[in-house]
């Protein structure tokens, strides 16, 4: 299934360069991109266009300690959409010095007119933990002593160029549309009363 192997691809890229330098994955986005994050049970807080997204992760990354950011994933699922689209959703965990999280990550990969694809939306959900401001429990559960996070274990995946031959380029500018112009019709005449 060429969503799988284009999925996976992009999957190995996306958190390797946010693993490295979070401030290059602006490269995958368009400047029509939106990105949406929170942690679990908070509003989304969305923001749209390659720098701001770029900002955004890279203070999230900076939120998360990511001096050593490293990411497990547990599933990578792809499934083809409308016109060559790709949707995937990525869950795992985020290991940091200071911090292990769990996270839900939704990519709708686009194409564009070069038959390369782009981050065209992207929502991440980071789960909560004891440690944070504001945190309230609904119920207080006795909790066993957690084990120590596993190193990461990522297998070698192919780029996205190894398995399709295609790059995930900034998407071909679109033409301005045209507006049309507003029809207008003479108000009606006043009736005698």
């Amino acid at each position: 299934m060429v969503e799988r192997d284009v999925g996976t691809a992009f999957v190995h890229r996306y958190y390797s360069t946010f693993s490295k330098d979070p401030t290059e994955l602006g490269a995958m986005y368009s400047k029509g991109s939106i990105f949406a994050h929170a942690s679990v049970g908070r509003s989304l807080d969305f923001v749209e266009g390659r720098e701001d997204i770029t900002a955004t992760l890279t203070e999230i990354a900076k939120a998360e300690g990511n001096a050593d950011c490293k990411f497990t994933l547990h599933n990578v699922d792809c499934v083809p959409s409308m016109n060559g689209s790709i949707m995937l959703l990525v869950q795992g965990v985020m290991l940091t010095r200071e911090t292990t999280r769990e996270f839900a990550h939704t990519f709708l990969l686009g194409r564009n007119s070069n038959n390369t694809f782009y981050i065209h939306n992207d929502i991440m959900r980071i789960c909560e933990h004891d440690d944070d401001e504001d945190y309230e429990e609904e119920e207080d559960v006795e909790e066993e002593d957690e084990p120590e996070p596993e190193p990461e274990v990522t297998p070698t995946l192919p780029t996205v160029e190894e398995v399709t031959g295609e790059t995930f380029d900034e998407p071909a500018p679109k033409a301005a549309a045209k507006a049309p112009t507003p029809k207008t019709e003479p108000a009606p005449a006043p009736k005698p009363t």
